[in-house]
C-alpha cells in the first residue's frame, strides 16, 4: 500500500507540472561560436543552461542547398543516455526547422553542433529552446502503469493466490515467462538493426502525426515525403500501431514506444494462443505447450525482429483463432446451443488479418478456399454455412473502413504497387536445410541461388516442430487406436499436417513460383505480390504446432504421462536453448541503433515507394515551396499538415496555374474565400495543381477532405464493433 501511495503522490506531482508555465530560452545570432563553416562539426552555441525536461528545439537560417548540414546537440557532462535526441537536417526551402530532445539531468553545458557538409552558403540566425509537457505526460504515464501493476501484485498476493487453482497459476506463470523469453530483445539499449524496422518506426510516426493534425481516422502520414504526404496508411492498415504512437503522443520516443508495444504484442500472442490451444485440446498442459512453440516459434522471432515486420508479426496473433474458430465450426455439433458462437473467432481472427498485413490475407484466402473444399459436405449444412456466413460478413464489416479507401485508390488511382507483376519469387525460396534450423542466428536476406543456405538467416519452422510432425505421422501410419480415431481433434491434426506440409513445400526454392506466374496476368499479380515464398511459413507454424498438439493430447488421453512429460521437456528445452543462441548470436552481432524521433529517420524515407502515384521518383523530391506559372504571383502561403492556404493573382490573359507540394491522391479539394471550387488537377511529378481563372486574384485553401462513403463505412465498421462487444456481454451474462 506505500508503493501505491508513493505512485498516486508522483503522479500528483506530474499533474502538478503539467500545470506550471513552461521555460523559453532564446539564443541569438550574437552568441555564435562560428560563422566560417568548415567541413565537418563546428560548434554554433555553448554553454547553454537547460533544466530536467523535454524541449522543442527551433533553428532559425538560411541555406544556399539541400541537405547542407546537420544540426544536433551534444553535452558531455550529462550521464550516458541521459541526453536523447537526433537532430534534424537544414533544408534551402525552410528558413527554420526544429526537432525534440529529451534532458534527464539539468546542465549547463549544452552545445548545438553543425556538421557542415562543406558546400554552399549557410548563415544560423539563432536557436530557440521551448520546454514542453511531454516529460511529465510520459512520467505520469510510467508512475499511473507502475502503480497498476503494484496493485495487481497485491491483489494476486492477498487474494487470488489462495482462489486461483494450481493449474491457473502454472498457466499465469508459464504466460508470463513465455512474454519474457519472447522480449528479451526489448531489454537492449536501442533497436535492432532489423531490415524493415525502420520503415515501420515511420508508420508510427505517420500515425502519431496524423493524429496530432487531427486525422482520426490517419489516411495519409502527412509528413512523410518531406510534408508532400503518403498514403502508406490507405494500403497498410495502422489500426494497432495506434498504441505505440499514442505513446509517442505522451512523450515516450518512437523507440521505447515500439518497445513496449512489442512487448504487449507477445503477451498477448502467448495469451491468444494459450487460450485457443487449450480450448482445442481441453488441457492448459498442451495449451501452454502449443502457446510456447507459437509465440517462439523460429518464423516469428524472424520476422518480429530479424526483418523487423511488424505488420506480419501483429498478423500472427490472428492465425490461432482462426484455427479455432473453423474447428468449432466444422468439428462441434451444430445442434447444440453453444455451436451459434462458432463463428466469433473467424470473425476477430480474419478482422485482424485484414487491419494487419494485407499480403498475409492472400495466403489466408488460399488456405480457406482448400479448407471449404475439404469440408465441402459440411459447408452447405445450414447451421455450419450459418456460422461461416457471420463470420465472413463481420470480418468485413468491421474492416470495411480500412477496405473501402484502400479498394478505392487501388482501382482509380495508378499507384506504384499495382505495377510490380514483372518481380519473380522463386530464387527466395527456402533449400531443405533451412526447414532443421531451429537456433537464431545473424545472417543476410541475399537471394539463396547466391550462396545457398550460407550466411542467410533462420528462416524455417524449426527442428522441434518437424518432430512434432514426425511422431504425428508415425502415429497416424501405424493407426491411432479405436477410440480416438473419431476424435476430432485427431482428424484436425490430420488436416494441419498435410496442409502444413504442403506449405513448407511452397517455402522452397524446388517449388514452381516463376512457370505459375507465367500463367496469367492474375497470377503474376498474385505471386508478384506474395514478395517471398517465405511468407507461407507463417501458417506452416501454427498447424504444425497444432500437430504437435495433437500428439500431446493423444499422450495425455492414453495415460502416457512418461511420454507426455517428454513432449513438454521438449517444448522447454526448445525454448530455453533457442532463447539463449537468440540473446548470443542476435544481439551480439545485430548491433542496435538509436533513433528518438522521425527527424532522425529522414522526412523522404518511403521504403520502395510502392504507395506513390506510379511514375514519382521519392530522389526527385525536397521541401518544396508552391511554383506559379509565368504570370501568376504568389503573394503569400502558409503550410499545414495535409494543407495549404496561398495568396495569388494571375495577371495574364489566360489560365494559369500554382503547384502545391503536395502528392495528389484522391481526396483534395480547393476552395478560395468566396467558396469558389477551383480546377484541380495533376502536375508532370504527380503534385496538385491548381488552375486559376484569367484574371483572379485571391486567396485560396487546398486541404485533403476524405470521401463521404469513407466516413460511412467507417460508421458502419464502428457499428458493427458495438454491436460486437454488445453481442459479447449478453452471451457473458447468460
Amino acid at each position: 500500500m506505500i508503493a501505491i501511495g508513493l505512485f498516486l503522490v508522483l503522479s500528483f506531482f506530474c499533474v502538478l507540472q503539467l500545470c506550471l508555465p513552461k521555460e523559453t530560452r532564446f539564443v541569438d545570432q550574437s552568441a555564435l561560436k562560428t560563422e566560417a563553416f568548415s567541413a565537418g562539426e563546428n560548434v554554433l552555441f555553448d554553454g547553454i543552461f537547460l533544466g530536467f525536461g523535454t524541449y522543442r528545439v527551433e533553428v532559425f537560417y538560411t541555406a544556399e542547398n539541400d541537405y547542407i548540414a546537420d544540426i544536433y546537440l551534444r553535452d558531455n557532462t550529462v550521464f550516458t543516455g541521459g541526453l536523447k535526441s537526433n537532430g534534424e537536417t537544414l533544408y534551402k526551402t525552410k528558413s527554420s526547422t526544429d526537432f525534440m530532445v529529451w534532458l534527464y539531468e539539468p546542465t549547463e553545458q549544452m552545445e548545438v553542433i553543425g556538421f557542415y557538409k562543406g558546400s554552399g552558403a549557410l548563415q544560423i540566425q539563432g536557436v530557440r529552446f521551448t520546454e514542453t509537457h511531454h516529460m511529465w505526460t510520459q512520467l505520469l504515464a510510467i508512475f499511473v502503469a507502475c502503480g497498476v501493476l503494484v496493485y495487481l501484485g497485491i491483489t494476486y498476493h492477498y487474494v487470488w493466490r489462495e482462489s486461483l487453482s494450481r493449474e491457473k497459476k502454472i498457466v499465469l506463470w508459464g504466460i508470463g515467462l513465455i512474454t519474457l523469453f519472447s522480449s528479451f530483445f526489448q531489454l537492449a539499449d536501442g533497436a535492432l538493426n532489423s531490415i524493415d524496422l525502420m520503415f515501420h518506426y515511420m508508420r508510427i510516426e505517420g500515425v502519431k502525426d496524423g493524429l496530432a493534425s487531427g486525422q482520426i481516422p490517419v489516411r495519409i502520414d502527412p509528413e512523410w515525403l518531406y510534408g508532400q504526404g503518403y498514403a502508406c496508411s490507405i494500403f497498410y492498415c495502422n489500426l494497432f500501431l495506434l498504441f505505440p504512437a499514442l505513446l509517442r503522443l505522451l512523450g515516450f520516443t518512437v523507440v521505447t514506444a515500439s518497445h513496449v508495444f512489442f512487448v504487449v504484442l507477445n503477451l498477448a500472442t502467448a495469451i491468444v494462443a494459450y487460450r485457443c490451444f487449450e480450448k482445442i485440446f481441453g488441457s492448459f498442459k498442451v495449451g501452454l505447450a502449443c502457446s510456447a512453440l507459437y509465440t517462439l516459434s523460429t518464423y516469428r522471432i524472424y520476422k518480429l525482429y530479424q526483418t523487423g515486420d511488424v505488420g506480419e508479426g501483429i498478423a500472427l496473433l490472428f492465425f490461432p483463432l482462426i484455427v479455432y474458430g473453423y474447428f468449432r465450426v466444422f468439428g462441434e455439433n451444430p445442434e447444440e446451443k453453444g455451436y451459434k458462437t462458432a463463428w466469433i473467432a473467424l470473425a476477430i481472427g480474419y478482422a485482424g488479418l485484414m487491419q494487419t498485413h494485407i499480403l498475409t490475407c492472400e495466403v489466408a484466402l488460399l488456405l480457406t478456399v482448400v479448407i471449404l473444399l475439404i469440408f465441402i459436405k459440411k459447408v452447405f449444412q445450414k447451421h455450419v454455412f450459418w456460422e461461416l456466413f457471420k463470420g465472413a460478413a463481420v470480418a468485413v464489416l468491421l474492416s470495411l473502413w480500412f477496405l473501402i479507401p484502400c479498394l478505392d485508390y487501388y482501382l482509380t488511382q495508378n499507384i506504384h504497387i499495382k505495377n510490380l507483376a514483372a518481380r519473380t519469387i522463386q530464387n527466395t525460396g527456402l533449400t531443405l536445410s533451412h526447414m532443421f534450423f531451429h537456433f537464431w542466428q545473424r545472417g543476410s536476406k541475399t537471394p539463396l541461388g547466391d550462396n545457398g543456405a550460407q550466411f542467410t538467416y533462420p528462416v524455417g519452422v524449426g527442428f522441434v516442430l518437424l518432430v512434432g510432425l514426425a511422431v504425428f505421422l508415425v502415429l497416424w501410419f501405424n493407426g491411432f487406436s479405436a477410440d480416438y480415431k473419431e476424435k476430432k481433434q485427431i482428424g484436425l491434426g490430420k488436416v494441419a499436417a498435410v496442409l502444413g506440409v504442403v506449405l513448407l513445400i511452397m517455402s522452397l526454392n524446388v517449388f514452381p513460383w516463376d512457370h505459375l506466374q507465367e500463367m496469367g496476368q492474375v497470377f503474376a499479380a498474385l505471386v508478384s505480390s506474395l514478395q517471398f515464398p517465405t511468407r507461407v511459413l507463417g501458417w506452416a507454424t501454427v498447424l504444425l504446432v497444432v500437430v504437435f498438439g495433437t500428439a500431446l493430447w493423444f499422450f495425455e488421453q492414453k495415460g502416457w504421462n512418461t511420454l507426455v512429460h517428454v513432449g513438454l521437456g521438449v517444448v522447454l528445452f526448445s525454448v530455453l536453448t533457442s532463447t539463449c543462441y537468440m540473446s548470443e548470436h542476435v544481439l551480439d552481432g545485430a548491433g542496435t541503433f538509436h533513433v528518438y524521433h522521425e527527424k532522425g529517420m529522414g522526412a523522404g524515407y518511403v521504403a520502395g515507394g510502392e504507395y506513390l502515384i506510379d511514375g514519382m521518383n521519392p530522389l526527385e523530391y525536397t521541401y518544396e515551396n508552391p511554383v506559379a506559372a509565368e504570370e501568376v504571383e504568389i503573394q503569400s502561403w502558409v503550410k499545414g499538415s495535409l494543407r495549404m492556404e496561398i495568396t495569388c493573382a494571375n495577371k495574364s490573359t489566360q489560365e494559369g496555374y500554382v503547384d502545391v507540394p503536395l502528392v495528389h491522391y484522391r481526396g483534395y479539394q480547393c476552395k478560395d474565400e468566396s467558396g469558389l471550387q477551383l480546377e484541380m488537377t495533376s502536375n508532370e511529378r504527380r503534385q496538385v495543381r491548381i488552375l486559376l481563372p484569367e484574371g483572379y486574384v485571391g486567396t485560396f485553401v487546398v486541404r485533403f477532405v476524405p470521401p463521404i462513403y469513407w466516413r460511412i463505412a467507417e460508421v458502419i465498421s464502428l457499428l458493427t464493433a458495438i454491436g460486437f462487444v454488445v453481442y459479447k456481454v449478453k452471451e457473458g451474462e447468460r
